[in-house]
């Protein structure tokens, strides 16, 4: 049964099957709705879904959640449309810590928040760089926010860990690399299995500047043009090719499909200039990029087929004019919306401090 918000029912059907012993099955239920309610930023209309279990005219088992009718499209001309209306994505970035709460963070904690990046004008969150609390989507869903859902800061190799603070001392190089070759195609298709049914997720990103300059990967070209994020001087030839790329992104793709053909495949690029020598932007349906706003009109025109966005963006007005003067841009996303800990200078900082609100949740002066 499908019920309205007001608890009307909206559309129901039941089906009969047989289940073997010890067996399983699956099977779709198709429901029509005449004049649905749909699902936007400014209007987040959301059905109860109840779905139950009878055998022998009782009741054994039963499912409810609330879900969300609505329409995306990108276009590589004309930017986002939601529910046939061009939009334009003002997001943010976040973390999923809330300062001394740690990464256990009430709800209530989480819709103040919120409520004050809506009030900034904010209608989109990406959750960098990591899967977050089911419970932070859910509140996306009721509130009007488009997220993008993402699973990775790093694949097959570690990237530098600044343990002595920012670009000080020798980066350790611990991480979710460890895990990637047994874990990451499984960890990615569980993030889209377990988040597929919330309306506020438009797209899924398969990673964070994997491609970062030289930290690990690298290629001739960094010898030349403009690299604005770079690791090293140059082309190091002892770091890994980036032609490793095209292979993983288009595994973690194809997974990401298996599991949802409804949402755009996507990754946050640092070093476009690099993974243009790859196959790696062409394994994605939506190509972010990371802090390269220079780079939108050259790329659009080499590249037409391309949907390009900005998926990680510095705070000054010339970062948003990219977007706001081009149809084709239909996203930035600042870096970030909120305080968060680790990224820090030296002790005793303990937190990055590029949020537009501070580790307390409360806006900056200016």
């Amino acid at each position: 049964t499908l019920s309205t918000g007001s608890g009307k029912p909206a559309a129901q059907r039941s089906i009969t099957v047989t289940v073997p012993a010890k067996g399983t099955i699956e099977k779709a239920v198709n429901l029509t709705i005449s004049s649905p309610e749909l699902w936007s930023a400014d209007v987040p209309a959301l059905y109860t879904l109840n779905v139950s279990l009878w055998q022998n005219g009782k009741k054994t088992d039963e499912w409810q959640d609330e879900v969300g009718i609505r329409k995306i499209h990108f276009d590589a001309d004309k930017g986002f449309f939601l529910n046939d209306m061009p939009v334009k994505l003002k997001g943010v970035c976040i973390h999923d810590d809330a300062g001394a709460l740690g990464v256990a963070v009430p709800p209530e904690v989480w819709v103040r928040r919120l409520r004050k990046l809506k009030t900034m004008g904010c209608n989109s969150i990406r959750m960098s760089h990591n899967p977050h609390a089911d419970q932070l989507y859910s509140l996306c869903d009721k509130m009007g926010f488009l997220v993008m859902d993402e699973a990775f800061d790093e694949w097959e190799y570690g990237k530098n860990k600044w343990v002595e603070g920012w670009n000080v001392g020798t980066p350790a190089n611990f991480g979710y690399h460890q895990y990637f070759k047994e874990w990451g195609e499984r960890d990615v298709k569980d993030m889209v299995l377990r988040s597929r049914y919330h309306p506020s997720i438009i797209m899924w990103s398969i990673g964070n500047e994997i491609d970062y300059p030289n930290d690990p990967y690298t290629h001739p070209v960094l010898d030349s043009g403009r690299n604005p994020q770079i690791y090293g001087k140059g082309y190091l030839p002892e770091h890994p090719p980036v032609s490793r790329l095209s292979e993983l992104s288009k595994k973690l793709a194809d997974v990401v499909r298996s599991a949802d053909k409804s949402r755009p495949v996507t990754a946050a690029l640092a070093g476009v200039v690099m993974s243009n020598t790859t196959d790696y932007p062409d394994n994605l349906d939506l190509v972010g990029y990371n802090y390269q706003e220079y780079r939108y009109k050259d790329d659009h025109a080499k590249y037409p087929g391309r949907i390009i966005y900005g998926s990680e963006n510095g705070m000054a007005v010339s970062a948003w004019n990219a977007v706001d003067s081009n149809e084709y841009i239909s996203a930035q996303y600042l870096w970030t919306g909120i305080d968060y800990l680790g990224e820090a200078g030296k002790w005793p900082i303990r937190s990055n401090q590029a949020g537009l609100l501070d580790l307390a949740g409360f806006e900056k002066p200016g």
